[in-house]
């Protein structure tokens, strides 16, 4: 089965990629109606973040 991808959340709520984003780490400026409609869209098709990917893009680099 393929992973549910914020691209797929975003094409089916009809907003792009990077609203889902500023959806999902809460940015403050996002239209209520609009955050209500991603969410919805995440649970019916029941996205996850892929944590390990998302730690390796947080991680600090080695010094």
């Amino acid at each position: 089965m393929k992973r549910v991808t914020t691209e797929d959340v975003a094409k089916i709520a009809g907003v792009s990629q990077s609203t889902v984003s500023r959806v999902l780490n809460d940015y403050p400026y996002i239209k209520k109606n609009t955050r209500d409609k991603v969410l919805a869209v995440i649970n019916e098709l029941g996205f996850t973040r892929d944590e390990i990917a998302r730690s390796l893009v947080e991680k600090e680099p080695n010094q």
